[in-house]
C-alpha cells in the first residue's frame, strides 16, 4: 500500500480514493497504518490488511473482489457506507458507519466511539469478540456464533438476538427496542445481566431458555416465554 509506484496518482490518503483494479499486477497489502477516502475493490482484485495493521477509511467501501480484513483492523473515521457483506477482524467506528442490509461478520473486537446505522442487517460475531467504546451501539440482528463479551453499559437490539455460541453479559444491559416481532434465543442458553423490552406493538418471543442474573425490565411490550424456561437469579422483588 505505502509504495507510491504501485499507484497511478501516489499513495492514497484521507482525501483521496483508492481503486484496486482487476488488472493490478500484485495483491495490495496494508502494512502499518494506511488511509483513504473511498475504496473500491474490483472483481478479481485483492486487498489484505496485515495482522495487527490498520486501514483508516474516511468514505465508502465497495467490494466486488476480495477485501481481506480477517486479521487486521478497519477504522471508519468519516461518513462511511459498506455496500454488501464483509468480514472483519477488528472494527473501530470513530465517525459514522452505515451498515449494509445483508451482514457484517466480526471475528475480533467492536469499538464504537461514533455512530452506527444498522441498515436492518446482521452483525455476526464469529470469533472471540468484545463490544466496547464510548457510544451505545444499536444493532438490528445480533448473531453470536463465537464468543462475545458485551458492552459493560448496554447494547440495543432492534431485531433478533440469536446466540449459538457463548455470550458474556459483562454486567451490562441488553435492550430489545424494535418495532416488529423480535426473538431472543436459538441454540445456546443465554445468560443476561439486565434484560429490557421496549417494543410496545409486538414484544419479544423466547426461542430457547434464558437466564437473567439481575433485572428484567418490561418498559413496554411483553416477553413471550412460550414453553421455554425463564430464570431470574435475583430474589429482590424489584428484579422484575
Amino acid at each position: 500500500w505505502n509504495n507510491a509506484s504501485n499507484w497511478s496518482a501516489g499513495v492514497p490518503d484521507a482525501t483521496s480514493d483508492a481503486v484496486i483494479a482487476s488488472t493490478a499486477a500484485n495483491n495490495v497489502y496494508v502494512s502499518g497504518s494506511a488511509s483513504c477516502r473511498n475504496i473500491e475493490v474490483a472483481q478479481g482484485a485483492v486487498i489484505e490488511i496485515g495482522s495487527g495493521e490498520t486501514l483508516n477509511v474516511y468514505g465508502n467501501i465497495v467490494n466486488n473482489g476480495s477485501f481481506d480484513a480477517s486479521t487486521g483492523k478497519v477504522n471508519f473515521a468519516g461518513v462511511s457506507h459498506i455496500s454488501d457483506y464483509m468480514n472483519f477482524s477488528d472494527i473501530t467506528i470513530s465517525g459514522t458507519l452505515y451498515a449494509p442490509s445483508t451482514s457484517i461478520e466480526v471475528k475480533g473486537n467492536w469499538v464504537n466511539n461514533g455512530v452506527f446505522i444498522n441498515g436492518m442487517g446482521n452483525v455476526q460475531f464469529s470469533g472471540q469478540s468484545t463490544i466496547s467504546g464510548n457510544a451505545i451501539t444499536s444493532f438490528y440482528n445480533v448473531y453470536v456464533s463465537g464468543e462475545l463479551t458485551s458492552h459493560p453499559v448496554a447494547i440495543n437490539v432492534k431485531g433478533n438476538f440469536l446466540n449459538n455460541g457463548t455470550f458474556h453479559h459483562n454486567n451490562g444491559t441488553v435492550v430489545m427496542n424494535g418495532s416488529t416481532n423480535q426473538s431472543v434465543g436459538i441454540g445456546s442458553v443465554t445468560e443476561f445481566y439486565n434484560f429490557a423490552v421496549s417494543n410496545p406493538n409486538y414484544g419479544v418471543c423466547m426461542t430457547s431458555d434464558i437466564t437473567i442474573n439481575n433485572k428484567l425490565t418490561l418498559m413496554s411490550g411483553y416477553l413471550n416465554i412460550y414453553t421455554y424456561m425463564l430464570t431470574i437469579n435475583n430474589n429482590d422483588p424489584m428484579a422484575v
